[in-house]
């Protein structure tokens, strides 16, 4: 699967840099297996979601599924810095 921006939520799954502005209400990571990161940062370098996953999620199950808290603000560009596995869920506004 290739990246999907034009989605709410975005789909994402590999790593990219999209400099654009958004109104992020929260990520979703569902990873492939324990022990995937995942490092999402701003334009600027800040740290927006970071996670190493306790479980797996292939299947969307719920006990692997990674949520960050909701952010409900603007952000200026989303840099995948690294997603090992699974896929990331955008919540956009």
């Amino acid at each position: 699967m290739a990246n999907d921006w034009t989605k709410n939520p975005a789909e994402i799954d590999t790593a990219e840099d999209k400099e654009a502005d958004f109104f992020v209400d929260y990520f979703e990571w569902h990873p492939n297996a324990a022990d995937d990161d995942l490092l999402v940062q701003d334009g600027a370098g800040n740290v927006l979601f970071a996670r190493r996953a306790i479980y797996g999620a292939p299947n969307h199950e719920a006990a692997g599924v990674e949520k960050s808290e909701r952010f409900g603000r603007p952000v200026y560009g989303i840099n995948i810095v690294t997603i090992d596995g699974g896929t990331l869920y955008v919540h956009l506004r």
